[in-house]
Order: C-alpha cells, then sequence, then structure tokens
C-alpha cells in the first residue's frame, strides 16, 4: 500500500471530535499515522482527546500497531490537555524574533526564480520586499502591548504567502492594480484577523508605508533613519546580504512610533516578572518577630474600611436636580448621576461586606471559602480582589492606588449629588463615561427639540489643566458656601458650566503630549509617559467642518485598551474618538498608536 494512503488528516471545529475518534479506532490496530490539526479549535473535545491519549496502550484502548503516530497541532490554548502534552515529543515553530531574523526568513524561503523573473522587473522585486517588510513589522509591533494592536493578532507566515501570490495573481499581466491590490492585502488577507476597527485603521496605514505606488519610487526609505530600504537589485541574494546589515535590535522609529514606546516595552516586561516573582512567594509568617500574613489582611481591612464610606446617601441630593423639565422629565444629566450612585453603592455595600466576612474567616468564626481565600491573596500582593473588580469599573490600578481613586470617585460624586454639576466634570470617575457624554447630547436635544441621533460632539480644548487630586482637596478644605455672601476664588479658575454640552478633565494622552502654546497635540518629552490633556469642552453640533484635518484619537478607559466586543463591534474599554489639533498629518499618530485615557495605571 502506498504511504499516503496510510495518513489521515483532518482539521478539528465543531463536530469534529467524534469523526476524529473513529479515525484513530481505525488506524490504531493498522499502524497508519493521524493527524489532528487545529485542536485549540475543539476546546470542548480535549476532555475526549485525553482520555483516548491515556488509553493507548492499556488493555481498554484495544491492539495497538507499533507503526502507529498520533500527531497533533494547536495554537498556545490553556484548554489543552497537560497529560497529552506530558507523553507527547514536542516541536515549537514560532516566528523569529526581531525584524531583521523575520525578514531574512522570508527571503531564505522565498524561491529565487519567483523574486528575479517577472515582467515588472524592479517594481515587482520592491513590492515583494514591501510586503514582507509590511509583515515582519506588523508581528513585530506586539511587543509594544496596546501601543502597537489593541488585540494581539497571530499573523502568521501563511497570511505573508497568500498576499505573494495575490499579487503574482493580479500582476501577471504586467498592470499594478494599486487599490485592489491595497484593499485584498488590507482588509481580507491580513484584515480578516482584525476585530478592533482602530487596529484595522492602523493596519491599512502602516501597509501604505510598505506597499503603495510611492514605494516604488527610487531612493525611497521605509523609515527617516533610511536604514530601511529595498535595494535595487535583480539577485535575491544581494537582498540577502542587505537584510544581513540591518540592526539586530531594531529601534521605534522604523515602526513610526516614539523612543517612548521602548518605555511601555520594558515596564511591560518588568511588571509581569516582578507579578510572577509576587505569586510564587511562600505565604509563611517571619520569622523574626514580622507580622503574619494574617496580620497583614487584617490590618489592610481595617486601613481600608477606614478610608472608604459605607455609602453615598442620596437623601443629600439637591432638590434643583430633581425639577422636571416643560415636558415633565428629569433632566439627562440627574439620571445619569442616580445611575451613577446606585453602582457606587452597590460597589460599596460589596467592600464592606467582603471585609467584615474575610475578618471573620481569620478569626475562625467562619470557614475560609475559595472567593475569600483570593481576597486574602490579593491583599497580599496589592491587588484588587476579583469580587470587586466584576461589580466595579475598568481599572489597573494596583490596592493602594484603587483605594484613593475609589475615594476621589466618591467626593466626585457626592459633590454633583449635593451642589448640581460642576464648571469641569472628571469624566474618568464614573462607572459608564459615556453615560455623562450621551446625557449632555440627550439634554440639548430636548432643549432645541432635535433629535440626538443627528447630533455629535465638537472639541474646544482649553488654556487650563485640572486635576482631581486639586478638586478633592479643595472640596475637603473649603468651607460650606454661605448664603448672601459671593462665592470666593475654586479651583476652576475662570471655567464656567457652559451652556451646552460639558467640560471635561482627567483625560491623559497615550503617545503623545499637548502643547500648551500652540494648542496642538505634538510629540512627548523623551521619558515622558501619559501627560495630561488640559480641560475640554464636548460642544454638541449637528455637524462638523469638512474635510476635517484633526486627529480622531480613540478615548479608553485604562491604558489595556483591548476589551470584550460588545453588540457595536467596539471594544467596551472604548469611550468614544475625540478630534485633537496636531502638529502632525492623521497616518503620523495612527501609527504611533496615539490615544486618550481616562485613567493611567498607577
Amino acid at each position: 500500500m502506498n504511504m499516503r494512503d496510510r495518513v489521515h488528516s483532518i482539521s478539528l471545529g465543531q463536530g469534529q471530535g467524534p469523526v476524529a475518534e473513529r479515525m484513530i479506532n481505525g488506524a490504531k490496530s493498522k499502524g497508519d499515522w493521524v493527524f489532528l490539526q487545529n485542536c485549540h479549535l475543539a476546546a470542548s473535545w480535549m476532555l475526549g482527546l485525553e482520555l483516548i491519549v491515556s488509553n493507548l496502550g492499556t488493555t481498554q484502548g484495544g491492539v495497538l500497531h507499533d507503526d502507529f503516530r498520533l500527531y497533533l497541532s494547536s495554537m498556545p490554548t490553556p484548554k489543552f490537555p497537560v497529560s497529552v502534552l506530558q507523553n507527547s515529543v514536542k516541536v515549537t515553530n514560532e516566528p523569529p524574533k526581531g525584524l531583521k531574523a523575520n525578514v531574512k526568513r522570508a527571503f531564505i524561503e522565498m524561491d529565487d526564480d519567483f523574486f528575479e523573473k517577472h515582467v515588472l522587473g524592479q517594481d515587482w522585486r520592491t513590492m515583494l520586499f514591501g510586503i514582507c517588510m509590511f509583515h515582519a513589522i506588523i508581528q513585530e509591533r506586539k511587543k509594544f502591548g496596546p501601543l502597537g494592536w489593541n488585540i494581539t493578532y497571530e499573523f502568521n507566515n501563511s497570511d505573508r504567502e497568500c498576499a505573494m501570490l495575490n499579487l503574482q495573481m493580479f500582476c501577471e499581466d504586467g498592470h499594478m492594480p494599486w487599490d485592489a491590490l491595497e484593499y485584498i492585502t488590507s482588509l481580507i488577507t491580513y484584515g480578516g484577523r482584525v476585530t478592533d476597527m482602530w487596529d484595522q485603521r492602523c493596519l491599512t496605514t502602516i501597509l501604505k508605508v510598505f506597499f503603495s505606488p510611492p514605494t516604488l519610487e527610487e531612493g525611497y526609505a521605509y523609515s527617516s533613519s533610511g536604514i530601511y530600504y529595498c535595494p535595487r537589485t535583480e539577485k535575491i541574494e544581494d537582498i540577502r546580504n542587505y537584510i544581513d546589515t540591518l540592526p539586530v535590535i531594531e529601534t521605534p522609529e522604523v515602526f513610526g512610533m516614539h523612543d517612548n514606546a521602548n518605555i511601555a516595552f520594558e515596564n511591560k516586561e518588568t511588571t509581569s516578572l516582578v507579578q510572577t516573582i509576587l505569586d510564587v512567594q511562600p505565604r509563611t509568617g517571619g520569622s523574626e518577630g514580622g507580622d503574619t500574613p494574617d496580620q497583614i489582611v487584617w490590618r489592610i481591612c481595617d486601613q481600608i474600611r477606614a478610608k472608604i464610606s459605607r455609602s453615598i446617601d442620596k437623601g443629600l441630593m439637591n432638590p434643583k436636580l430633581m425639577i422636571p423639565d416643560d415636558m415633565g422629565q428629569l433632566h439627562s444629566l440627574t439620571t445619569v448621576l442616580i445611575h451613577e450612585t446606585d453602582r457606587f453603592n452597590t460597589l460599596l455595600a460589596l467592600i464592606h461586606s467582603s471585609l467584615n466576612d474575610l475578618q471573620k474567616a481569620i478569626k475562625g468564626l467562619v470557614v475560609m471559602s475559595e472567593a475569600f481565600e483570593a481576597v486574602f491573596t490579593s491583599f497580599l500582593n496589592n491587588k484588587v480582589p476579583g469580587m470587586w473588580h466584576r461589580k466595579g469599573y475598568n481599572s489597573l490600578k494596583s490596592l493602594g492606588s484603587w483605594i484613593y481613586d475609589l475615594t476621589l470617585r466618591i467626593d466626585f460624586v457626592e459633590k454633583w449629588l449635593v451642589e448640581g454639576l460642576q464648571p469641569s466634570s472628571w469624566v474618568s470617575g464614573l462607572f459608564f463615561p459615556q453615560g455623562l457624554l450621551t446625557g449632555s447630547l440627550q439634554s440639548y436635544a430636548r432643549r432645541y427639540r432635535v433629535p440626538i441621533d443627528a447630533l455629535m460632539f465638537d472639541f474646544f480644548p482649553k488654556k487650563v489643566f485640572l486635576t482631581q487630586d486639586d478638586v478633592y482637596i479643595e472640596n475637603k478644605k473649603k468651607p460650606k458656601p454661605v448664603e448672601g455672601e459671593p462665592p470666593g476664588p475654586t479651583v476652576y479658575g475662570d471655567l464656567q458650566l457652559p451652556e451646552d454640552g460639558v467640560n471635561i478633565h482627567g483625560l491623559f494622552i497615550d503617545a503623545g503630549r499637548w502643547d500648551i502654546h500652540t494648542n496642538k497635540l505634538v510629540d512627548a518629552f523623551p521619558g515622558q509617559t501619559n501627560p495630561p490633556l488640559p480641560v475640554v469642552w464636548f460642544k454638541p453640533v449637528l455637524t462638523l467642518p469638512k474635510p476635517d484635518p484633526r486627529y480622531e484619537a480613540p478615548m479608553y478607559k485604562t491604558s489595556e485598551r483591548a476589551g470584550v466586543l460588545s453588540t457595536t463591534g467596539h471594544s467596551t474599554n472604548f469611550v468614544l474618538p475625540v478630534l485633537l489639533p496636531a502638529n502632525k498629518p492623521s497616518n503620523y499618530w495612527i501609527i504611533r498608536g496615539t490615544a486618550l485615557l481616562t485613567q493611567i495605571t498607577d
């Protein structure tokens, strides 16, 4: 029998588990080979696979031929059975690290005739080199975390090969249909993996740097340093020799990113290392009079209880906020305030009840359940417990910073509750920042009798920087106003509550900074991360200027921009796009990954 007839393969997926099981049972007695591809796509069948592998060679598994072999392929996944891995001979194939290694591997695998013999001549070779560079760039951007991609995509060699075969098919007659080539490469070949609209915008912009008509011109370089370009040569060997001269460690500039991007990369690596070390630390008590873990956690419980109020009293609400409008409806922003107050009260009730129950468990009055064991461990690692996160808001802060941030949020909501909306609102202090913004649009729509779906925001940055820390300090120091007396100076300065829309403060810039003198977005200073954005007036309008030269910066709740996709297609971490005047074209900031954050990590 031909050896090819003795090899059986199947790509796993929904409903393919029983088929694979029959294939294995039929092959193991005959000595055939079975290849199960894409095991990560059959997570529900992995338990069955584990049972099959454990029974191989036992009486329950039946007769096993000496020539029988079982091959499995899978992407990295926590669903893959550990016991199967332990009993397997493992071979891993990962993309080469570094831009130079990535491009070099592409040209080692490329056929000489495919590169050298084409009717387009040098244009063909330049386009092939551009695709290989583009592929390496989008793979290596992952190391910069959210600055590179909101979601980490597994681009692989098949994507590059598919792009080159498409290029060959469209250009076989010597014509270069650039519109079709760019569309298929950015939106289908590579874009088919991309699920975030802002990542797709970035991917399309990067492609134009490496694969577009200007790249065919003599003297074109892929970066400002001039180190990366396509050599004009007829021989693939010359290309390989040129790749050998490239730097082993590439600088962020070839990615179109600021040098500060390396800080984000190094911070991510360091945080991961330190957190791993913390997670494996023993939890035994100190030997020289140090506090035991129980004493440490008990003290943390007392400290949190002392800093965090038990609830926000809705009975203190300013009566003016409850006055209905001409239509007999509550003001939209009052509704937002009530919803936010309810959310905070739910979270505060959970915090205090869990602190009480945890202390009872430490005393031995109740059983230390798995949930409270997780809270106990979180406190020791200075992390926010998962049960609080599930009832709380998006945040990456450590426990101490999170508690302080919560006190600022409670103060902000209480001030709004008692005195009404302030001249500027801290959008970062809300569970649902979109609520405040949508509420101001709805108020405008009701006031001027226009449909809310026809409204949008225009953005007017002020020349005022304001932090919620300063507002909190003033709120604690400032005595209550006396009726009849003129108000004294406030932390808001000359800011006034706008008639339409709302002033917003508390935003930070990721991969950029705001120049207060020119009132434009500019590059950050060396070593500067997440500088603040000044107060911005979000003004409801019916139209925006066309064309609008401003940069459309996505606003996220945290620096971890990814989130579970909601029905809108956006990440749940995404708030809205903000238009900002800038000193460079939009493509410059798109590739840099510039965005706005409502809060920074710590």
